[in-house]
Order: C-alpha cells, then sequence, then structure tokens
C-alpha cells in the first residue's frame, strides 16, 4: 500500500522538516549562521533529525491509511518558529506538528498507529547504533542513534497527546516492553 498525500501535505512535511533541521543547527552553533559549522551542522541535522522525525510521523500516516482513516499531517509553524527562537539561546524544544487522524478506530488500531512511530524511532536507531558500531562516520552516526533513541523515549511518555497514552490504554504489556527497549537503548547511550 502506498502512502496517500493531501495536495499541501509534503509542503507541510518538507517545511516542518527544513525548521527542525534549522532548530538543531542553530542550536549547535550558537546561532551563527553564517559559518560554514552551521553549514555542516544543518545538513547533518536534516540527515539524523529530519529523518528521524519524518519516519515518526509517516509511519503513524501510513498504519492509520492502512485502517482505512483520513490521517494528514500538519505541521504547527508557529510552534517551530518559537522552536527556532529558543535555538538561538541554545534551548531546544521540538513541537514540529503531527499527523491529525480520524476515522472510525478502536482503541487497538489507535495504539498500533501510535507504536508505529516509536517502532520507526528504534528502528533508526538500532541502524544507527550497528553502524556506529562498525565506526562508520562515527559522529553521523552517533547523533542519529541518540535523537531516534530521545525521541522513542520521549513519544513513550504516558500523557495526553504522547504515544505512550495510546500504547498503555491499549496494552500496558506492549507499553512496557517498549520502554525497556526505550530505557535500554538509553543506557546504551551513555556507554558507547
Amino acid at each position: 500500500m502506498l502512502l496517500r498525500f493531501d495536495r499541501d501535505e509534503l509542503r507541510e512535511l518538507f517545511r516542518a522538516w527544513l525548521l527542525v533541521s534549522l532548530v538543531f543547527s542553530v542550536a549547535f552553533t550558537r546561532g551563527n549562521l553564517f559559518s560554514f559549522s552551521f553549514l555542516i551542522n544543518f545538513i547533518l541535522s536534516g540527515f539524523t533529525v529530519g529523518i528521524a522525525f519524518l519516519c515518526h510521523e509517516l509511519a503513524h500516516k501510513f498504519v492509520a491509511q492502512h485502517y482505512h482513516a483520513y490521517a494528514k499531517f500538519i505541521a504547527n509553524t508557529r510552534m517551530l518558529l518559537l522552536s527556532l527562537l529558543f535555538a538561538f539561546f541554545g534551548f531546544i524544544l521540538i513541537a514540529p506538528g503531527g499527523v491529525v487522524i480520524s476515522g472510525r478506530l478502536n482503541r487497538k488500531q489507535h495504539a498500533n498507529i501510535a507504536a508505529a512511530g516509536i517502532f520507526a524511532n528504534i528502528s533508526l536507531a538500532l541502524l544507527f547504533l550497528a553502524l556506529l558500531l562498525f565506526r562508520i562516520l562515527a559522529p553521523i552516526t552517533r547523533f542519529g542513534f541518540q535523537i531516534n533513541m530521545w525521541l522513542a523515549f520521549f513519544n513513550l511518555l504516558p500523557f495526553p497527546l504522547f504515544d505512550g497514552q495510546n500504547i498503555m490504554a491499549w496494552n500496558r504489556r506492549l507499553y512496557i516492553i517498549l520502554i525497556f527497549v526505550a530505557i535500554s537503548l538509553l543506557f546504551i547511550s551513555f556507554i558507547i
């Protein structure tokens, strides 16, 4: 099954990917926009954080569409611009938007849609970790591993508007397994 996109949705995804990458590169270079370091960090952020964000959101969309639900990514431009402002002061706070889902879905389907984003980030974290263990582009793969691990962990928080809430509401055992994997990856990030 192919993903189906609304007319303006790809533009929304691109804008969010661009701004997320910009936020990280501004924070990493302390707002020095006209440096070579900024350009390198922007490319690095686009490849790691940007890809992590896109895969997370597209995984939600894919599973929702599999269940014949309407699913559309909507960028939160106001929060992205606020995130960009904070980045100039060295703070990273990201709320890029999300996939809006509507349709007749049961609790299990909502949990599966939520878990898809987590699985995407855990899979990417493991891929980056494997590359890192083989010393392939170590600075990039280390950051890719860390950002995907943190995204998985952060989105597993069992609070409203987080994926963790939908997963826990349907299957606590699945939630415990996912949070255990996320915490294990977190621990690995401190020792490598």
